[in-house]
């Protein structure tokens, strides 16, 4: 029902068990799992009724969901994992797993973890290599504006990258002050001074 939890499920499976998935892990622009989805066509519409003819054993829903979304669906009679949504580089492997064991991959789930940490410690290796003045500034933007800052994952991406997120340049009280917005203004954005701007290709 959300990309990210496809984009396990499809590393995870069998296709031909997957009764359906986002619509958005078929946009290669949002997705890297969409290749691999191409052999899944079917849609998971998030309403009860379409997901109901879907005739799934098992739906799998991120604990950011609303919780009137999960009780609509088990309302109908339909059976609801709800796993960890991944919201830091840290927290990955505890979705993987918890979406194995859901679907009996638990051997599977930690041959995925494995090769995520494999990677991560590939990039890890050349970034130690760096030298401080080779290390770039940079400010991701998505859709809504300019984002960062430690505590999320976008963070915790561009720091294992080897790439100085320069959102707290501009912002480094966010922590103390719950409830305010992430989203950078133009004054900040200048303020932060990257070398270079990140954009999402779906921005």
């Amino acid at each position: 029902m959300y990309v990210y939890g496809d984009e396990v499920l499809l590393g995870l499976v069998d296709h031909k068990r997957i009764a359906g998935l986002s619509k958005w892990v078929h946009d290669e622009d949002l997705a890297m799992g969409a290749k691999e989805a191409k052999d899944v066509t079917k849609i998971a519409e998030s309403n009860p009724e379409a997901i109901l003819a879907l005739k799934p054993d098992l739906v799998l829903l991120p604990d950011s969901s609303k919780p009137e979304q999960i009780s609509s669906l088990e309302d109908v009679g339909i059976k609801v994992f709800v796993y960890p949504a991944a919201s830091r580089l840290s927290n990955i492997p505890k979705t993987i797993k918890a979406i194995g064991g859901a679907v009996g991959e638990t051997e599977q789930a930690e041959k995925l973890i494995a090769e995520m940490q494999k990677k991560i410690s590939a990039v890890e290796a050349k970034v130690k290599k760096m030298q401080p003045e080779d290390r770039k500034k940079g400010l991701l933007f998505l859709r809504f504006g300019a984002i960062g800052g430690k505590g999320i994952i976008f963070n915790d991406i561009m720091t294992a990258a080897g790439v100085e997120d320069c959102y707290e340049a501009a912002r480094h009280t966010i922590a103390d002050k719950p409830g305010t917005s992430r989203i950078l203004s133009k004054e900040e954005v200048v303020q932060a001074n990257p070398d270079y701007i990140i954009i999402a290709t779906w921005s």
